[in-house]
């Protein structure tokens, strides 16, 4: 007998991608909070170019150095908590990894 293979559109992976999702079901809040500071470090990221607009238009040509200080002190500020939402991230994302990996093993 040949065993058929549930196919749906999208080529064979929509059971078991909704399998493997099934098992965040557990670790939504560290899910969340990992999508979260992905999204708030890549804010962060492109804040940067605009910073040094500010810095280089409004500050250094302008000749305005109270307003590089100021743009220079939130360039390393916005640096410090994008580096935060960076470990926020790795970390959370690591531990619905490993929460799911073990599930997956006690499982089996």
């Amino acid at each position: 007998m040949k065993r058929e293979r549930n196919r749906s559109r999208g080529g064979g992976l929509s059971n078991p991608l909704l399998r493997g999702l099934r098992y965040l079901g557990r670790y939504r809040l560290a899910t969340g909070g990992a999508y979260l500071s992905l999204l708030l470090s890549t804010l962060g990221t492109l804040l940067i170019p605009l910073l040094f607009e500010a810095l280089i238009d409004d500050g250094i040509y302008a000749g305005n150095y109270d307003l590089v200080i100021r743009v220079a002190v939130g360039l390393v500020v916005l640096s410090m908590v994008r580096g935060l939402f960076d470990f926020a991230q790795g970390y959370l994302s690591e531990r619905v990894s490993q929460g799911v990996a073990f599930d997956l093993r006690n499982e089996l």
